[in-house]
């Protein structure tokens, strides 16, 4: 099908219906909602403009429930198992527990327990920072024999404490001129800690001698008793502190039992807060709301029947303006859907690439891998994950497809867990019956296919953007640019095929037809009101597409490249398993480990790479020879689920 047909809408209602009509649409998930909140309208008409106050509340709801939710996460996980320690899954609830959950669950109680213990863990780690560093500062001290306040209440003398960068030796040696004495209280490296002591009336001389020397004088910061009796208070304290910190993270651990109840308020305020900020897109008035939108055609007559059951008056109007993009595929071809999203819709003149595509990046992606026994893991896995994470069924089934395509793929060219027929001989015949050439024995053969796929698509994607244009009436344009050049290329290919087949004559005959799509291109490849500008652009098209055509095809090489990356990491693998199995007693459990752990490595980052460039040639070598993309996506007013699922939806909220 494509592009799902579209039709815009307008409603008009009051704002005592609001909350009834909007969380009905929400429920049924089928009328996409323009945004008018900078309409040109309203430059004349502010006052049209809508705020919701409580759009603002739920915000600071769902930022607490959240806020909730982070802190008891790190205590326990909504879900357990192997892979929720690497992928946030949903958690399936039914229905009635979502409503009870929503309706009786005292959530603001434990958000506000949880964020005043969070706050409480902060102010400790930050007053155990502070101690700590005052505690460090304080060690080297510990053996001042003297409070650090004594040295403040001499009347005749000064005892300054503080740090020379110097030995005691050399202290000693250095102030031998200067009327004060030092007491060294320790010394690490380079550094010597003590006091000095200098009469009030040797001050100016002997600071200026300390100056010199780097001293850098010691704050105690106002301790009362010795220094080695402050250091027990702050050991004490912290003791005290990790024991407050320990309370609080049970108490945060006791919390955490209701962390599922905290997720399904927090995708319910979510929901709520969705339908509130919905209506800052449209217009209104202190009585009504005025709102577009678009709804699918096949969902019209549903949408009438709502709309029927409140006070609101609707029309669907006629307009060119083009609406957003759904995709709507049949099949295997609809998981391919993932790959246009990510590059961009189609606009209302363009083709949906998504099944012009999927055959090409099957194939392509397959040949990448070229590893059986990987493609087979890649379906079996991305078939269990789908029951794990309904979400990305759509992707997780085109990685699914992939490694269907694969396993077909390695047995075509011999790959099977790399070399593993060198290791299992009775393989051996097997892999010979399947395979149709080994690329490491004729990689020539494998790069020739590479670059026929490569010309297959390009042409393809010609072949595509020349009925594009026709179907608009863009005759000229499509003779001067995809016509052109698919003549070209056709009789250049069909011209050096019989070159090979040692028939010059009908060759030249073919080469020399070159001539007429070459005009065309020069012709009509550019448009511009000066003829002479046109076949200055025109000649430039030719020159620039012909290299840029070269170049094309030559990026499909990547798909052997790839493919024997595949097969030769798969080698390596099993050539270390070799070399440790004669190890006595351990050999066996080593290459078992080696064999499993290197082939899951080899499987993720081959798999990664097949897939980043099979993209590759998708969005830059096909995609540009037809496909522009950029309209906007579908998105109507739904249910927001982010960390639960229901599979009936409740029908409230």
């Amino acid at each position: 099908m494509g592009v799902a047909p579209a039709r815009k809408v307008t409603l008009v209602f009051y704002r005592g219906i609001k909350e009834e009509l909007l969380s009905e649409l929400q429920d049924e998930g089928i009328l996409h909602i323009e945004d008018l909140s900078s309409h040109p309208f309203l430059e004349e008409h502010p006052e049209l403009r809508v705020e919701e106050p409580e759009a603002r509340e739920y915000e600071e709801k769902v930022a607490k429930l959240e806020r909730a939710i982070q802190v008891l996460s790190t205590h326990k996980k909504l879900q357990s198992g192997l892979l929720a320690q690497f992928i946030d899954l949903k958690t399936e609830v039914s229905p009635e527990r979502y409503a009870r959950t929503v309706k009786d669950f005292d959530w603001e109680c434990i958000t506000s327990r949880v964020i005043e213990l969070e706050k409480r863990k902060l102010e400790i780690k930050t007053e155990e920072q502070r101690l700590s560093t005052t505690l460090e500062r304080l060690k080297p001290w510990k053996d001042l024999p003297f409070p650090p306040g004594e040295l403040e209440k001499f009347r005749e003398v000064v005892a300054k404490p503080g740090i020379f960068p110097l030995s005691p030796e050399e202290i000693e040696k250095a102030l031998e001129e200067v009327p004060c004495d030092f007491l060294a209280v320790w010394r690490e490296g380079a550094n010597t800690g003590g006091v000095v002591f200098y009469r009030k009336e040797d001050a100016g001389e002997v600071r200026e001698r300390l100056l010199s020397l780097g001293f850098e004088e010691f704050d105690a910061g106002g301790i009362e008793g010795t220094i080695g009796e402050e250091i027990e208070k702050i050991e004490k304290k912290l003791r005290e502190l990790a024991e407050e910190r320990e309370r609080i993270e049970e108490e945060e651990r006791k919390l955490s039992d209701n962390l599922l109840e905290l997720a399904i308020v927090y995708d319910y305020m979510l929901t709520v807060l969705s339908r509130k900020k919905v209506l800052e897109r449209t217009l209104g008035t202190e009585s009504v709301y005025v709102m577009e939108g678009w709804v699918l055609e096949r969902d019209k007559e549903k949408l009438e029947k709502i709309l029927k059951k409140y006070p609101v008056d609707y029309t669907f109007p006629e307009t060119e303006a083009e609406g957003p993009v759904k995709l709507e595929n049949r099949g295997a071809v609809r998981f391919f859907e993932v790959l246009t999203e990510l590059y961009g819709l189609p606009h209302r003149h363009e083709p949906d690439p998504s099944p012009l595509m999927a055959p090409f990046f099957s194939v392509f992606f397959a040949f990448c891998l070229t590893d059986a026994f990987y493609g087979l893991i890649l379906l079996i896995l991305s078939l269990y994950l789908i029951r794990k994470i309904p979400e990305g069924e759509r992707f997780l089934k085109l990685l699914a497809i992939g490694g269907g395509m694969t396993v077909i793929a390695g047995a075509l060219t011999g790959g099977w867990f790399g070399n593993l027929h060198d290791l299992i001989k009775p393989f051996t015949p097997i892999r010979e019956k399947l395979m149709w050439f080994d690329p490491f024995e004729d990689p020539l053969r494998f790069f020739a296919l590479s670059l026929v796929f490569g010309i297959v698509q390009i042409f393809w994607g010609l072949g595509i953007g020349a009925y594009t244009k026709i179907k608009r009436r863009m005759y000229l344009d499509a003779l001067g640019n995809e016509i052109g050049w698919l003549l070209f290329w056709t009789f250049i290919f069909i011209g050096a095929l019989f070159m090979v087949k040692k028939n010059p004559g009908v060759a030249k005959i073919f080469m020399s037809m070159c001539l007429i799509p070459a005009i065309f291109i020069v012709l009509f490849g550019w448009r511009s009101n000066a003829m002479w500008k046109q076949i200055l652009k025109g000649c430039y098209s030719l020159y620039s597409g012909f290299f840029g055509f070269i170049g094309d095809v030559l990026s499909y090489s990547r798909i052997m490249a790839l493919g024997m990356v595949t097969a030769g990491i798969a080698f390596a693998v099993n050539m270390m398993v070799q070399l440790v199995k004669p190890i006595p007693v351990v050999g066996f459990i080593l290459g078992f480990l080696i064999f499993v752990g290197g082939h899951l490595f080899s499987i993720a980052i081959n798999v990664l790479g097949a897939f980043v460039h099979t993209l590759r040639l998708q969005y830059v070598e096909f995609f540009r020879k037809f496909y522009e993309g950029g309209a906007t996506p579908w998105r109507p007013l739904t249910r927001v689920h982010r960390f639960t699922y229901i599979k009936k939806e409740v029908e409230s909220g």
